[in-house]
């Protein structure tokens, strides 16, 4: 389904503070958060295609290019803090890369963050020569210059977090947390919640984004996607004029 307004809320709720085990725990509740239906229905697309044999990531010349179609050893192919990790050691072995190209349908927005903190670490130029979509977005604003190839879409749609994910965390960290009741754990959801949207905000800003883009975003509902066309991705800053 294609709407006719843009709209982009990437942010998270579970705290991001803790052990990697922690972190990959929360990664259920994500993929239930930003895999909707309609999601789902996109990466179809990318399911025509084998990319068993591919890498995830590849340096070519001064050209380090994403994968995000390529399964990890677990089948989980969305962006997640190994890819941040990975993105950093390759930057410090190879200083001559200058350009990130990214292909890949989003993942765990705040591991898409850090990826965005190591592109505007190493300066790196971005560009999307076949689709990139959801938290893959915010990747690619991290660019210095952002370019997108004829032919090729950045596709953004707003957040969730699914039911399902929310009971797992809640009744795997209550104890923890110190919520006395679900009441609490949702006043402590909301309050993250807005903390991280303002976060993802100002982000967006810093990096040129023009703030009516943003505030449209939240008119409209997370289960569908917007293609937006050259000129509105230019007009709204979030590529640069070729």
């Amino acid at each position: 389904m294609t709407i006719q307004a843009p709209f982009f809320s990437s942010f998270k709720l579970p705290v991001l503070s803790g052990s990697d085990v922690h972190k990959k725990k929360l990664r259920s509740a994500y993929i239930l958060a930003f895999f909707s239906p309609l999601f789902f229905a996109g990466q179809s697309l990318a399911e025509e295609t084998d990319f068993s044999d591919e890498p995830r990531f590849e340096v070519i010349g001064e050209r380090l290019v994403f994968n995000g179609h390529v399964e990890r050893e677990d089948g989980y192919d969305g962006i997640e803090y190994a890819d941040a990790r990975e993105l950093r050691q390759i930057l410090r072995e190879h200083p001559e890369v200058t350009t990130l190209e990214l292909n890949s349908d989003g993942g765990v927005p705040p591991a898409a963050l850090e990826m965005a903190v190591a592109v505007t670490d190493f300066g790196l130029n971005t560009v999307v020569t076949e689709r990139c979509e959801s938290a893959c977005t915010l990747v690619f604003l991290a660019g210095e210059n952002r370019t997108l190839a004829r032919g090729a879409r950045l596709g953004f749609h707003s957040s969730s977090w699914g039911r399902e994910g929310i009971k797992e965390y809640y009744e795997e960290t209550r104890e923890s947390s110190g919520w006395l009741d679900e009441f609490a754990f949702a006043s402590w959801a909301y309050e993250e919640g807005m903390r991280d949207f303002n976060k993802t905000l100002e982000f967006m800003v810093a990096r040129g984004v023009d703030v009516q883009f943003i505030i449209r975003a939240a008119y409209v509902n997370f289960s569908d996607v917007w293609y937006p066309t050259r000129d509105e991705l230019v007009k709204f800053g979030i590529i640069h004029p070729e």
